[in-house]
């Protein structure tokens, strides 16, 4: 039987790649450009260095395209070249560009419900977290699962945007 070799995750900012060192080992590694995700990948021991800068284009293409699509942005012909190379000033320029466009921050493509019983302390500082981030791609609903008061309504009351449900 084969022995597992388990993964260390590692998140990386694509603004400081050049300066990352994974070390030896498996990794699943997490593409974001200033908190913004953009992709993801497993990268065994035995990759090819080589491939290592292909393969995060790869992983982080689909979200790229994506938000020059949102900020109506065309997509240079020799950034993945130059990524690939270890180049990555074009792509980090299309991603300040594109990335933080009101578009890109508020249209909601993702639903983020969180689900609680009186707990307004904790549902409070998830809010404010979550609120804080600068991804701004999601709605939030709160569903408050049996209340014995109206502690938790009035928390998500504290939040505008919180869509609250009983």
């Amino acid at each position: 039987m084969k022995q597992f070799k388990p993964y260390r995750i590692v998140h990386l900012d694509i603004a400081g790649l050049q300066e990352t060192e994974l070390g030896y080992g498996n990794h699943y590694l997490v593409f974001h450009y200033r908190n913004i995700p953009l992709g993801h990948a497993y990268i065994d021991v035995n990759h090819p260095l080589q491939d290592y800068y292909a393969d995060i284009f790869e992983a982080i293409s689909p979200a790229v395209s994506h938000y020059a699509a949102l900020s109506n942005v065309h997509i240079e012909s020799g950034i993945k070249e130059d990524f690939i190379k270890g180049n990555p000033v074009q792509l980090l320029q299309l991603l300040k560009q594109t990335c933080f466009t009101p578009v890109a921050l508020e249209e909601n493509t993702i639903s983020v419900v969180v689900c609680t019983r009186n707990r307004q302390e904790a549902l409070a500082l998830c809010l404010a977290t979550l609120l804080n981030s600068s991804d701004k791609d999601f709605e939030i609903i709160v569903v408050d699962n049996a209340p014995e008061n109206k502690l938790t309504q009035e928390t998500v009351q504290r939040f505008p945007s919180v869509k609250y449900v009983l």
